[in-house]
């Protein structure tokens, strides 16, 4: 539900594919700027560990946090989650968005691999 509403809390912000599995969620979050040259500049200038300033960093925290809150209202106690950060990656072209779509859309299929899955761990 969360994921699925970024877009309505960040202006020029769309959730594309995404999905939530039992340990992790992928995702396509476009962000459109415009001028991907001035969002270039932008981005360089910034001091290489400050991702607090860029707009993904505040996007996944708010996601975090409300999830988080609903979480811990629905257990009636509060519950740590999530790992402290997340990958990312700049999806450069068309060709590269269709693979990591297939990728998304195929994940929950190789969760009966899944090393993290417990129904594997006695194998």
């Amino acid at each position: 539900k969360y994921f699925r509403e970024i877009n309505y809390h960040y202006k020029n912000v769309e959730v594309d594919i995404f999905i939530v599995m039992p340990n992790h969620i992928h995702g396509i979050i476009i962000i459109n700027y415009g001028d991907n040259n001035v969002v270039s500049a932008y981005m360089r200038s910034l001091p290489k560990n400050d991702r607090t300033k860029m707009l993904l960093s505040k996007i996944i925290h708010g996601f975090k946090s409300a999830a988080t809150r609903q979480i811990n209202l629905d257990n009636n106690k509060p519950l740590m989650i999530w790992q402290k950060s997340f990958y990312d990656h700049i999806i450069r072209n068309e060709e590269e968005l269709i693979k990591i779509r297939e990728y998304i859309a195929n994940n929950p299929l190789k969760w009966q691999l899944d090393i993290n899955n417990s129904e594997n761990l006695f194998i």
